[in-house]
């Protein structure tokens, strides 16, 4: 974390039937909204911003470096001089964050990224704007063979996962057509922002 998820909310992690949905396709828990706790759930591909920092508009090192201070134990005079624009959603109560908050968080990622602006959310769970396409080309989370979840240490890295090939358009088609019967929806992907919650 922190990392964009392309996927579906989703309040079930379904039966995939015969046909075994694409490695690269995971099932996030996010924990999530501050000091009263959500746990909101989404199937998609996984893309964390770090490994995708080569593809930034500049060095986005500051505002990576600001998520992860807004994380457990958070530090907000660490956040403010990282990326003050960030500090109104670190250590939130849990209620859906607020217009002024979701512009800041819009202004500070697209600052760093060429991505759509925040609509709406809780702390460490955000929605984008939809625009699936902007994420093509970026490297995606892919587990390891075999493992049955990513788990709370992959972020500092282990041999449970990977950052693997880049997202391809037909890769989008694949996602839409996995989902779609898994969990009986007929509209494209979202885009969200998750980080490592206050709490």
């Amino acid at each position: 974390m922190p990392a964009l998820l392309l996927g579906y909310e989703t309040h079930r992690n379904p039966p995939w039937g015969e046909t075994e949905p694409p490695r690269w396709l995971v099932h996030v828990e996010q924990q999530a909204g501050g000091g009263v706790m959500s746990y909101p759930s989404a199937h998609g591909v996984l893309l964390r911003l770090e490994a995708n920092a080569d593809l930034a508009l500049r060095d986005p090192a500051p505002l990576i470096a600001a998520f992860h201070a807004m994380a457990e134990d958070p530090r907000p005079g660490e956040v403010a001089r990282l990326e003050p624009r960030l500090l109104a959603a670190c250590d939130t109560r849990g209620e859906p964050l607020p217009p002024s908050t979701l512009d800041g968080l819009s202004d500070a990622l697209t600052r760093y990224f060429d991505l759509p602006r925040c609509l709406g959310g809780l702390e460490a769970f955000v929605r984008l704007d939809d625009a699936p396409t902007c994420v093509l080309g970026w490297r995606r989370v892919v587990p390891a063979r075999g493992v049955a979840g990513i788990g709370e240490e992959w972020p500092g890295g282990s041999s449970q996962w990977a950052d693997g090939s880049p997202l391809e358009p037909h890769d989008l088609e694949t996602l839409e057509r996995a989902c779609r019967a898994a969990l009986r929806v007929a509209s494209p992907p979202s885009l969200f922002l998750l980080w490592e919650n206050s709490d």
